[in-house]
Protein backbone atom coordinates (compact mmCIF):
# COMPACT_ATOMS: atom_id res chain seq x y z
CA UNK A 1 0.00 0.00 0.00
CA UNK A 2 1.13 3.46 -0.81
CA UNK A 3 0.30 6.16 1.23
CA UNK A 4 0.28 9.40 -0.64
CA UNK A 5 0.31 13.37 1.26
CA UNK A 6 -0.29 16.34 0.30
CA UNK A 7 2.64 19.24 0.17
CA UNK A 8 2.95 20.52 3.48
CA UNK A 9 1.80 17.19 5.10
CA UNK A 10 5.13 15.05 5.79
CA UNK A 11 5.93 14.81 9.72
CA UNK A 12 8.76 17.36 10.12
CA UNK A 13 11.62 16.57 13.00
CA UNK A 14 10.10 17.28 16.28
CA UNK A 15 11.81 17.92 19.80
CA UNK A 16 12.55 15.34 22.13
CA UNK A 17 14.79 14.50 24.37
CA UNK A 18 18.57 15.13 23.77
CA UNK A 19 17.97 17.15 21.49
CA UNK A 20 19.70 21.01 20.62
CA UNK A 21 17.50 23.11 20.16
CA UNK A 22 17.11 27.65 19.67
CA UNK A 23 14.31 29.50 20.40
CA UNK A 24 13.36 33.41 19.66
CA UNK A 25 11.46 34.44 23.08
CA UNK A 26 9.60 37.20 25.10
CA UNK A 27 9.52 36.68 28.27
CA UNK A 28 6.67 38.28 30.62
CA UNK A 29 5.86 39.30 34.03
CA UNK A 30 1.97 38.63 34.34
CA UNK A 31 1.08 42.22 34.13
CA UNK A 32 2.90 42.25 30.41
CA UNK A 33 5.94 43.84 31.73
CA UNK A 34 8.98 42.35 29.26
CA UNK A 35 12.00 40.70 31.69
CA UNK A 36 13.88 39.31 29.01
CA UNK A 37 14.04 38.48 25.25
CA UNK A 38 15.84 37.22 22.60
CA UNK A 39 15.44 40.11 20.48
CA UNK A 40 17.58 42.69 22.48
CA UNK A 41 18.73 43.37 25.72
CA UNK A 42 16.71 44.78 28.44
CA UNK A 43 19.58 45.66 31.04
CA UNK A 44 22.39 48.34 30.83
CA UNK A 45 24.60 45.99 32.54
CA UNK A 46 24.49 43.16 30.39
CA UNK A 47 26.53 42.44 27.50
CA UNK A 48 24.66 39.38 26.49
CA UNK A 49 23.67 41.11 22.90
CA UNK A 50 20.52 39.17 23.09
CA UNK A 51 19.98 36.30 20.50
CA UNK A 52 18.01 33.24 20.49
CA UNK A 53 17.59 30.94 23.95
CA UNK A 54 20.09 27.82 22.97
CA UNK A 55 19.72 25.02 25.02
CA UNK A 56 19.76 20.61 25.08
CA UNK A 57 16.69 19.34 26.27
CA UNK A 58 16.98 16.92 29.31
CA UNK A 59 20.14 18.67 29.99
CA UNK A 60 18.59 21.08 33.39
CA UNK A 61 19.37 23.59 31.64
CA UNK A 62 15.83 25.70 31.46
CA UNK A 63 12.68 24.77 33.71
CA UNK A 64 11.50 21.52 33.38
CA UNK A 65 7.73 22.70 33.12
CA UNK A 66 9.41 24.54 30.28
CA UNK A 67 11.15 21.38 28.43
CA UNK A 68 7.89 18.98 28.69
CA UNK A 69 5.88 22.43 27.07
CA UNK A 70 8.60 22.17 23.93
CA UNK A 71 8.43 18.61 23.59
CA UNK A 72 7.01 17.37 20.17
CA UNK A 73 7.64 21.47 19.06
CA UNK A 74 8.29 21.63 15.26
CA UNK A 75 10.58 24.35 13.41
CA UNK A 76 8.79 27.53 13.06
CA UNK A 77 6.23 26.63 15.52
CA UNK A 78 4.79 29.23 18.03
CA UNK A 79 3.55 28.50 21.54
CA UNK A 80 3.02 30.63 25.08
CA UNK A 81 3.93 29.02 28.04
CA UNK A 82 2.80 29.87 31.61
CA UNK A 83 4.87 29.04 34.50
CA UNK A 84 4.03 29.54 37.91
CA UNK A 85 6.04 30.40 40.49
CA UNK A 86 6.82 26.92 41.74
CA UNK A 87 7.23 26.00 38.11
CA UNK A 88 10.11 28.64 38.06
CA UNK A 89 11.99 30.48 40.78
CA UNK A 90 9.53 29.59 43.87
CA UNK A 91 7.66 31.23 46.00
CA UNK A 92 9.01 34.40 47.62
CA UNK A 93 10.16 33.41 51.43
CA UNK A 94 9.60 36.48 53.55
CA UNK A 95 12.69 34.79 55.89
CA UNK A 96 15.27 35.53 53.04
CA UNK A 97 14.75 39.01 53.67
CA UNK A 98 17.41 40.01 56.15
CA UNK A 99 18.50 43.29 58.26
CA UNK A 100 21.95 43.99 58.10
CA UNK A 101 23.05 46.64 60.95
CA UNK A 102 24.90 49.41 58.69
CA UNK A 103 27.92 48.85 60.93
CA UNK A 104 28.74 46.02 58.94
CA UNK A 105 29.32 47.89 55.53
CA UNK A 106 32.12 49.90 55.47
CA UNK A 107 31.94 53.69 56.10
CA UNK A 108 32.95 54.48 52.23
CA UNK A 109 30.71 51.77 50.99
CA UNK A 110 28.17 53.67 48.85
CA UNK A 111 24.67 51.38 48.53
CA UNK A 112 21.91 52.07 46.69
CA UNK A 113 17.80 50.49 46.79
CA UNK A 114 18.12 47.49 44.37
CA UNK A 115 21.86 47.09 44.41
CA UNK A 116 23.08 43.54 44.25
CA UNK A 117 25.62 42.22 46.19
CA UNK A 118 27.34 38.89 46.64
CA UNK A 119 27.33 37.50 50.49
CA UNK A 120 29.50 35.08 52.19
CA UNK A 121 27.77 31.66 53.90
CA UNK A 122 29.57 30.08 56.06
CA UNK A 123 30.32 27.37 53.58
CA UNK A 124 32.06 29.74 51.69
CA UNK A 125 29.49 29.98 48.93
CA UNK A 126 28.50 33.17 47.33
CA UNK A 127 24.42 33.86 47.32
CA UNK A 128 23.08 37.25 45.72
CA UNK A 129 21.45 39.40 47.71
CA UNK A 130 19.41 42.68 46.77
CA UNK A 131 18.98 45.60 48.98
CA UNK A 132 15.39 45.90 49.28
CA UNK A 133 15.15 48.75 51.68
CA UNK A 134 17.77 51.77 53.67
CA UNK A 135 17.39 52.50 57.07
CA UNK A 136 19.24 54.53 59.30
CA UNK A 137 20.50 51.71 61.73
CA UNK A 138 19.91 48.66 59.07
CA UNK A 139 20.18 47.73 55.69
CA UNK A 140 17.07 45.05 54.68
CA UNK A 141 18.93 42.42 52.05
CA UNK A 142 16.70 40.16 49.98
CA UNK A 143 18.25 36.93 49.23
CA UNK A 144 14.57 35.48 47.26
CA UNK A 145 15.49 35.94 43.13
CA UNK A 146 14.17 38.91 41.87
CA UNK A 147 11.60 37.16 39.95
CA UNK A 148 10.14 34.41 43.04
CA UNK A 149 6.62 34.28 43.72
CA UNK A 150 6.01 36.01 39.99
CA UNK A 151 4.00 33.98 37.13
CA UNK A 152 6.03 33.90 34.15
CA UNK A 153 4.84 34.02 30.17
CA UNK A 154 7.44 32.85 27.69
CA UNK A 155 6.15 33.68 23.92
CA UNK A 156 8.05 30.85 21.81
CA UNK A 157 9.07 30.27 18.48
CA UNK A 158 11.26 27.38 17.63
CA UNK A 159 14.05 27.86 14.98
CA UNK A 160 16.15 25.12 14.74
CA UNK A 161 16.31 21.82 16.26
CA UNK A 162 19.71 19.56 16.00
CA UNK A 163 21.49 16.68 18.09
CA UNK A 164 23.66 17.87 21.14
CA UNK A 165 27.27 16.95 20.71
Amino acid sequence: MVKRFKKGQLSMSQVKTGDRVKFQFVAKLKDGTIFDSSDECHDDDCDCGGGPLEFTVGDDEVFPALEKAILGMQVGEQKTVTLSPSDAYGERDERGVIAVPRSEFPDDFEIEESMMLELLGEDDEAYPAWVAEIGESTISLDTNHPLAGEELTYELTLVEISQAH
